[in-house]
């Protein structure tokens, strides 16, 4: 109410209240533009915006009898209540004078600057008949904390889910960290797993797809091989693709004897003399002397090809974010002033790019906790984008940045 009080005297000293119609807004509040403007230019004098129908505890709730509203505040009951004030006021200069002396008279003689504009207006609804303008649904919301601000995103997000055959899943950080289900998230899928088709994107080579069908069936979801997007496959067709006779494979051990049955004539150990190219997964078992082989080929052989499955930098466990293979890119790079000329994983199209054409571009969309990766996979793929906060993005870093993207707390959210 204070801060009404100091427009309306702004107001007063530099147009003396010669107007026809004042319009009041609360700063922490967003509409769609088309509501405001149809609120401006409707027919009512004297107007308040009224989501109809809607009831949300800590928002100004209208009484009205006889289309006119006659009380407007937090405490109404639900009873008693029509809808919730969507804090967009409409005032006629008469209405606007007898508004002032209200607020005047709270702050100025009864010197009380803590109330509610609502506590002047419910005032004002005795003597000047107030109508209600019906938003009808429209877009809308009132920002006082996080969440909030993540209901806000979610009003007003051009993502579509009803639109969606297909849902491109990252798994670390989005359906689980390490060994610990992300338990919303995992019974979203569950319970959807007849609505929409589930595929489960990983940049995680550190596992082969038989372990992600293995775990994912632990939680409790259908999947299969077929259900499984990896880097791995992509490298598998690149060598193929070569002919290389000879690669230099850094790889634990589950994945290179996964990648050797694919690969059944290729060496894949190290051989300074006949390596065409260095192959880096993410290597739970790296150690110096794999490191010093790779420096090796790329110090000695210039035309060796150098690949990298992916380039994210931490994976997420349960004890935190952990060096991902990014960091050793960053380490090789150091030491030999090289980087992968390839990288297979995401934000590389190509690695959905079978998914898309099936669907149509509408029809997917890429869920993830990265924007570096899941998030420019989606936009140089053309589909829509799902980031959820439960695994390496925060909030304040999604604030620095303009998107269309929907963000949640995590995946189970949509339910």
């Amino acid at each position: 109410m204070y801060s009404l009080y100091l427009a309306l005297n702004f107001i007063l000293d530099k147009y003396n209240f010669n107007f026809d119609i004042l319009f009041i807004s609360n700063g922490d509040c967003l509409y769609e533009s088309d509501l405001m403007n149809d609120f401006v230019n409707c027919k009512y004098n004297n107007a308040i915006g009224v989501d109809v129908g809607k009831y949300f505890e800590d928002s100004m709730k209208v009484v009205v009898k006889n289309n006119r509203i006659i009380d407007i505040s937090k405490n109404i009951l639900p009873e008693s209540f029509y809808g919730v004030s969507i804090d967009l006021y409409k005032y006629s200069n008469s209405a606007v004078k007898k508004l002032y002396e209200i607020v005047k008279g709270f702050v100025e003689i009864n010197k009380d600057l803590n109330q509610w504009t609502e506590k002047g207006i419910s005032i004002l609804l005795k003597s000047i008949e107030v109508l209600p303008f019906n938003i009808s649904n429209r877009k809308w919301a009132e920002i006082d904390n996080i969440d909030d601000l993540l209901y806000a995103n979610k009003v007003f997000t051009k993502v579509d889910i009803k639109q969606k055959q297909a849902f491109l899943c990252d798994l670390d950080g989005t359906l689980f960290i390490g060994d610990s289900p992300i338990n919303n998230a995992i019974k979203f899928v569950i319970e959807n797993q007849n609505n929409f088709d589930f595929y489960y994107i990983t940049n995680n080579t550190s596992k082969t797809p038989k372990d992600y069908v293995e775990k994912l069936n632990k939680f409790g979801i259908k999947a299969n091989i077929k259900n499984i997007i990896t880097p791995l496959y992509s490298l598998i067709n690149k060598i193929k693709e070569k002919k290389f006779k000879s690669v230099y494979l850094v790889a634990n051990k589950k994945v290179y004897d996964f990648l050797k049955s694919e690969l059944e004539n290729i060496n894949l150990d190290f051989d300074l003399g006949n390596n065409e190219a260095v192959i880096l997964t993410y290597d739970t078992e790296i150690n110096y002397n794999k490191l010093k082989k790779i420096a090796a080929l790329l110090n000695k052989k210039t035309q060796v090809e150098y690949y990298a499955t992916h380039m994210d930098i931490v994976c997420p466990s349960e004890d935190g974010n952990v060096p991902d293979i990014g960091s050793f890119i960053e380490l090789i790079n150091l030491t030999s002033h090289k980087k992968p000329s390839i990288v297979f994983g995401k934000p590389n199209k190509s690695l959905i790019e079978h998914i898309v054409n099936r669907y149509g571009v509408e029809k997917v969309v890429v869920v993830g906790d990265r924007i570096y990766t899941d998030g420019q996979l989606a936009k140089k793929a053309q589909c829509d984008f799902i980031c959820v906060l439960s695994g390496e993005t925060t909030l304040i870093e999604l604030s620095k940045m303009t998107s269309d993207f929907l963000v949640l707390k995590d995946l189970g959210e949509l339910s």
